[in-house]
């Protein structure tokens, strides 16, 4: 199975939190493929770093933290921002960022999924809001804050 990852279900791979444990099961299965936008290198070191500074992590679980991520990259798929991203993140802007709440960086992780997925992906999320409007959108969506197990593709 294919597995899109947010920066939120991300982070939970490489430190600590609720559901943590989901999202590895998942991520560690070696039946699935884990993708991710480029953003989300960036935005996983800025989520981290505000949880050292907000002291809800030590010195040592973000060197662990940051250096996990950074070895396990290379068995990620990484996919670029492109133009048809942008385009696409407008778009869902549109529809979904009056009502629905809809923000800029969860527009270009959900832009990238719908651009790239198959009916196979799953798109993985532990933020509410975004899994809300993936699923509204009528996509296959993970959040183990809210469901226990993987949608069947």
């Amino acid at each position: 199975m294919n597995l899109f990852f947010d920066t939120s279900a991300l982070v939970k791979i490489f430190h600590d939190e609720k559901c943590s444990q989901d999202i590895r099961n998942i991520y560690n299965d070696d039946n699935n493929t884990s993708y991710i936008l480029d953003v989300a290198q960036i935005e996983y070191y800025s989520a981290l770093y505000r949880r050292y500074r907000n002291k809800e992590i030590s010195k040592n679980q973000l060197k662990i933290a940051l250096t996990g991520f950074d070895k396990e990259l290379v068995y990620i798929r990484i996919q670029c921002t492109t133009s048809l991203i942008i385009d696409e993140a407008r778009t869902l802007l549109a529809l979904y960022g009056e009502g629905m709440g809809l923000r800029t960086l969860d527009s270009l992780h959900l832009a990238t999924f719908s651009l790239i997925h198959e009916s196979d992906w799953i798109f993985v999320c532990c933020d509410n809001t975004l899994s809300d409007i993936a699923a509204f959108a009528g996509y296959h969506v993970y959040n183990p804050l809210n469901n226990n197990s993987i949608p069947e593709s």
